[in-house]
């Protein structure tokens, strides 16, 4: 299994590239993975919707190259123009790319370019999703043409990918019921670093820490009832168009909250330390990474009883779940014995580092690239 000829190709999601990752504050840990791959001898050519200035990003590693396809094209301003012209980006580029083996594609957004790219360079494709596009478009009621946007995204990945992979066993279910050619996926979950971290009862007591957008989905609104009144403060790490509405339903709650904005990944880990507790409330979700970060960094997490976040937390063995209904966080939360939540708290980080690890999830990814070379 010789690596040192050829790349593997990794497209971004359609519209993104090196600066939209640094700019959400993911960049680090997007790229971690491939940084471990190359480690092992892996190359990889990045193909991405950036323009020359996402060519810095190849100081972040020895081998790969990055190729921004605004660079080498014009970047119209109309979305519906760079959508029409990204079925024209495999024609531009395909003589660039002689020497890939294995061609990778993150999300469904902008799948048809990789699949333009397998037919050309005549090379497997892997299909990655971190959640379940058509799933979320139904529950965010987003219209029937996105629906059926996404329905046919899935189909057609599924049609002329040789691998596809999803993050969770209950995404894996409901594409077998309802798509064909699912014998192609596989479950490849999201992976996290395992570092040592602050000892339980040097952390602050009366904090929680919340992360993710300030949307619908997340059902922030659930958590500032729960806690109206209280002597706990709810830190959010993240932004959104629901900002102005929550912090107006706080003070009306009488909820201690501040809104910490959008920061660095690498930083939210060592912020993530400082709490004992981790709270998502959301109410529906993929393989939530911020729920895996927080039982990695040994917080005790408290996470809606949703398919999804029951297959990672294990009720009051590696964290504690919740019905979304009026006081169930609030007595669950308020209940709880200190001596028994830092049992919870050693169990939760352990259960993620023997199963959500960076290390595994490397191992997966070098299997699956053998596989679909040989």
């Amino acid at each position: 299994f010789n690596l040192k000829n050829y790349f593997i190709l990794k497209i971004f999601t359609f519209d993104y590239s090196f600066q939209s990752w640094e700019n959400s504050g993911t960049l680090i840990n997007e790229i971690r993975m491939y940084q471990k791959l190359e480690e092992q001898g892996f190359k990889f050519i990045f193909l991405t919707y950036g323009d020359k200035n996402d060519l810095k990003y190849e100081k972040y590693f020895k081998n790969s190259i990055v190729i921004p396809i605004y660079e080498k094209i014009r970047l119209p301003k109309s979305k519906l123009i760079r959508i029409l012209q990204s079925f024209f980006i495999p024609i531009y580029f395909y003589k660039l790319l002689k020497n890939v083996k294995v061609i990778k594609h993150n999300q469904l957004l902008g799948v048809w370019v990789a699949i333009l790219l397998k037919l050309f360079l005549r090379v497997p494709l892997y299909v990655r999703t971190g959640y379940d596009m058509y799933t979320f478009s139904k529950l965010m009621k987003v219209g029937k043409f996105k629906i059926i946007l996404y329905y046919f995204l899935t189909q057609l990945a599924l049609a002329f990918c040789n691998f596809y992979s999803v993050s969770s066993e209950t995404d894996l279910n409901f594409l077998r019921k309802k798509f064909i050619f699912t014998k192609k996926i596989k479950i490849r979950k999201n992976s996290v670093d395992i570092k040592e971290t602050k000892p339980f009862n040097k952390r602050k007591k009366n904090q929680i820490i919340c992360i993710g957008r300030l949307e619908k989905q997340k059902n922030y609104e659930y958590i500032i009832n729960e806690f109206s009144n209280s002597n706990i403060k709810i830190d959010i790490y993240g932004e959104g168009s629901l900002r102005k509405g929550l912090e107006e339903l706080a003070k009306k709650q009488n909820t201690l909250i501040e809104f910490k904005g959008l920061v660095n990944n690498d930083l939210l880990h060592k912020e993530m330390e400082d709490y004992k507790y981790y709270i998502i409330s959301s109410y529906f979700e993929g393989n939530p990474k911020s729920l895996l970060e927080a039982m990695a960094n040994g917080c005790v997490v408290f996470a809606s009883s949703i398919p999804n976040n029951k297959e990672i937390v294990n009720d009051k063995v590696t964290g504690y779940l919740f019905e979304l209904k009026t006081n169930e966080l609030k007595n669950t939360f308020f209940n709880i014995k200190e001596n028994e939540m830092i049992e919870i708290s050693s169990s939760g980080k352990e259960f993620i580092n023997e199963h959500y690890s960076v290390k595994k999830a490397v191992t997966k990814e070098i299997e699956d690239y053998k596989n679909l070379i040989d």
